[in-house]
């Protein structure tokens, strides 16, 4: 791996762990491990009660 494909994947690697990444990425991560197997039975029961 050498030239632009090298230098366009480490911009995204920089990218990815910069703090943008960071703000964006993690708690979508949070909601995926903590959030999702309580929201997702509370929103069916929101659903069948409404």
């Amino acid at each position: 791996m050498e030239g632009p494909a090298e230098d366009m994947m480490a911009e995204a690697a920089a990218r990815r762990d910069g703090p943008d990444f960071v703000r964006a990425e993690r708690p979508a991560d949070v909601a995926r491990a903590l959030g999702r197997g309580r929201r997702r039975p509370q929103a069916s029961r929101l659903r069948s009660a409404s």
